[in-house]
């Protein structure tokens, strides 16, 4: 079993708390099974199956319940803990099937371990804690308090960074993450340039936001909430994750709202975002894939073979030339109709 460390249930815990009903079963099923199959089950993964299922057994609906009792009948390393509570939610269940499946109001919520240590997370769990702490800002602070997040999973939590120099971390570390394998990305087209500025230069911020979300492919525009530090700086972000240049940016942060313009050290410190920042890692901070830009397909060497052969053969053959038209007839030639004595 590819067990967790106690301070890795952080984020299951609070995924129980936040009320996700879907993922409750899926956790202890998927969990339990591994617990099952696995050949050797040791002191610590006994503990860390016995933490996890303590947690979830009394949010989890009844054939749920069923299911993990039938599973762990016949496995010796069984926490006692957890058959006696299956126990007595089963007994429970069976004295009033009426009663509802959410845990009785006496049950205290399972308490959250430290996020700070502990063993790095499974892609899998990562993707499912980053996605569900995009809406739970407890969530989201406690997975970028582990040190083990990699940068594009930091990157999506960037608004629930603490403090600005949180976020510059966040921003540094992303930039060189995709430094390697930046793509190369297709230039803004001028007409949606002209439509961007345009809306800068009327004052229409959230046009401007609706314009730049539809660029980047957003499932929703950037904030026109400006007054926000954050907000700005996912703005000035987006400005640069659609390719406008840094001059265009600037120009767009001075005129587009006096709450911007009208802080020196804000228009200064959004500048030095836009300045540092290349274009994928701003995408990928926003959420949006990168794409790289079409390129031609490159022709195959025999057919580059083929080419250069006719290439040679034509500039060594000789010119064709038309065959030279019969000249008109001698000077002093003279039609039929022009010979005769009564003819001049």
């Amino acid at each position: 079993m590819s067990s967790l460390h106690q301070s890795d249930l952080a984020g299951l815990a609070m995924l129980a708390r936040a009320g996700d009903r879907e993922l409750r079963p899926v956790l202890l099923t998927l969990h339990t099974r591994e617990f099952v199959s696995s050949p050797t089950r040791d002191r610590r993964a006994v503990q860390t199956y016995e933490a996890l299922a303590l947690g979830l057994i009394p949010l989890v609906p009844d054939d749920v319940v069923a299911d993990v009792a039938a599973m762990l009948k016949q496995v010796p390393e069984a926490p006692p803990r957890v058959l006696q509570l299956l126990a007595e939610r089963r007994q429970a269940r069976s004295a009033d099937a009426a009663a509802e499946d959410e845990p009785p109001a006496d049950v205290a919520p399972p308490t959250v371990p430290s996020a700070e240590t502990g063993e790095p997370l499974d892609a899998h769990q990562r993707h499912a804690l980053v996605g569900q702490a995009l809406q739970d800002r407890e969530l989201a602070q406690a997975l970028l308090a582990r040190p083990d997040l990699s940068a594009p999973d930091r990157g999506a939590l960037f608004r629930f960074a603490a403090d600005p120099a949180e976020r510059d971390r966040i921003r540094e570390e992303l930039v060189s993450a995709t430094a390697v394998d930046a793509p190369s990305l297709p230039p803004l087209t001028e007409r949606r340039r002209e439509r961007l500025l345009a809306a800068a230069a009327d004052g229409d911020v959230a046009g401007l936001c609706g314009e730049l979300g539809a660029a980047l492919g957003l499932a929703s525009p950037p904030s026109s909430g400006l007054d926000d530090l954050v907000e700005a700086e996912l703005f000035a972000l987006a400005l640069v994750g659609v390719g406008l240049r840094l001059e265009e940016c600037v120009r767009i942060l001075l005129t587009v709202d006096p709450r911007i313009a009208g802080s020196v050290p804000r228009v200064f410190r959004l500048r030095q975002i836009c300045r540092t920042t290349p274009r994928a890692a701003a995408m990928r901070i926003l959420g949006a894939e990168p794409k790289p830009r079409r390129t031609r397909p490159a022709k195959s060497p025999k057919r580059e073979a083929a080419a250069d052969g006719a290439r040679a053969a034509s500039a060594t053959e000789p010119a064709r030339r038309s065959p030279a038209r019969p000249a008109s007839g001698p000077a002093d030639h003279r039609s039929k109709s022009t010979r005769g004595l009564d003819r001049t």
